[in-house]
């Protein structure tokens, strides 16, 4: 006969044991020791560029013991964005070891502290158009374009709720995320608000670059085009 006390025991001893063998891992780890090229790969960004944001987004440090370093933090987040997979994978990785809900928590405070930090310091569609107008038409000799503009799906779990505004074309679910970028491939812009089942004119029409390109027309720019298939 089974004792279901001795499972529950078993259950809550193992519990603990992973909590601190990941808290050990944590602890020895350090992604800067990674190879380069390695590096490079997992978070696709350099390490230069790795330190830089996680200097930008100041995640503040902690006193418990069990609190995870932001670089940490930092890497986690961006496995998750770099790989496209799923919780349980960083979670278990050699260089962010943690439960599950713990990321999950990790990965909305940074996205949160990115968005609030680097999204308003870099993308910004009105600054400066010129340097774009100037690149095609000295390479295309094509004149006043300030960027180009296309959808991209970005794939989705199952929603539980209003399933069908996510179910694209294709039978997947996803958001349809317009995006607008310059010579250098540079975003100056995204609009990630509406689901896969919205046509890429739609997003486009109710986007603020739109009345963006509108006032500047209205006002007298009619030499401004974003180029888009």
């Amino acid at each position: 006969m089974y004792n279901w006390r001795y499972f529950l025991i078993l259950e809550d001893f193992n519990e603990e044991n992973s909590s601190i063998n990941r808290r050990r891992i944590r602890d020895a780890s350090n992604p800067m020791e990674l190879p380069d090229l390695y590096f490079q790969t997992k978070y696709r960004l350099t390490k230069e560029v790795f330190m830089y944001v996680l200097c930008e987004i100041n995640l503040r440090e902690g006193l418990r013991s069990t609190y995870i370093p932001p670089i940490l933090r930092l890497a986690a987040t961006l496995e998750i964005l770099a790989g496209g997979g799923y919780q349980w994978q960083t979670g278990g990785a050699h260089t962010a070891a943690m439960g599950h809900s713990t990321l999950s928590k990790i990965f909305r405070s940074t996205l949160s502290s990115m968005g609030e930090t680097l999204c308003n310091q870099w993308i910004s569609f009105e600054k400066n158009f010129q340097p774009c107008k100037e690149w095609f038409h000295e390479k295309y000799n094509f004149p006043g374009i300030v960027g180009a503009v296309d959808g991209t799906h970005l794939m989705l779990l199952r929603p539980i709720e209003n399933e069908h505004i996510y179910f694209n074309r294709k039978g997947k679910h996803s958001i349809n995320a317009m995006i607008i970028c310059d010579h250098k491939l540079r975003i100056k812009a995204i609009c990630p608000q509406y689901g896969g089942a919205a046509h890429d004119s739609f997003v486009w029409k109710a986007s603020n670059e739109r009345k963006v390109m509108e006032r500047r027309y209205n006002n007298g720019d009619t030499s401004s085009w974003l180029l888009g298939r």
